[in-house]
């Protein structure tokens, strides 16, 4: 989940909330502006006391407070979530070599120009010599970059 307990009031509610009250006498984080001198200590007790409870407990517990949160979807729960299936952010893609592979739609869509997935993700280094050549490379550099191990292709020619 995410959670940002910024400002004073909202940085007392999520002391209180979480069973720590004594941090609210605590003089690295008595206001925000010291706070924001002790930001990496502050930062490292509330990830602290955020893993004292689940997602779902903290969940319940902000959810009526003054502090700015929200859950993070895990990467199982996204494969199913109702908005990205709903909006068909999800597309299936036929790869001629993986077999059919899910994949994430265009994030826009025109009406004169529809986005649609055209082509495959490549492999590992299938344009290794193309992106270098961009780059000023010669033929020669390129294929010293691959026999030292610093750059590969995917068995396709490099060029």
């Amino acid at each position: 989940m995410a959670m940002l307990p910024y400002w004073d009031a909202h940085w007392q509610s999520f002391c209180e909330l979480s069973g720590h009250p004594e941090l609210l006498t605590d003089k690295r984080f008595s206001n925000m502006r010291v706070r924001l001198k002790n930001i990496d200590e502050a930062y490292r007790i509330t990830g602290l006391l955020t893993a004292e409870k689940t997602r779902d407990e903290w969940l319940s517990l902000l959810q009526d407070s003054n502090v700015p949160h929200m859950p993070v979807s895990t990467l199982d729960e996204l494969i199913d979530d109702p908005q990205l299936v709903g909006s068909d952010f999800w597309q299936n893609f036929e790869h001629p070599t993986e077999g059919s592979i899910r994949m994430t739609g265009s994030p826009f869509g025109f009406s004169k120009t529809p986005a649609s997935l055209r082509y495959a993700p490549p492999h590992l280094g299938e344009h290794t010599g193309e992106v270098l050549r961009q780059a000023g490379l010669s033929d020669v550099d390129i294929d010293a970059m691959i026999t030292a191990g610093v750059a590969t292709t995917s068995g396709s020619s490099s060029r």
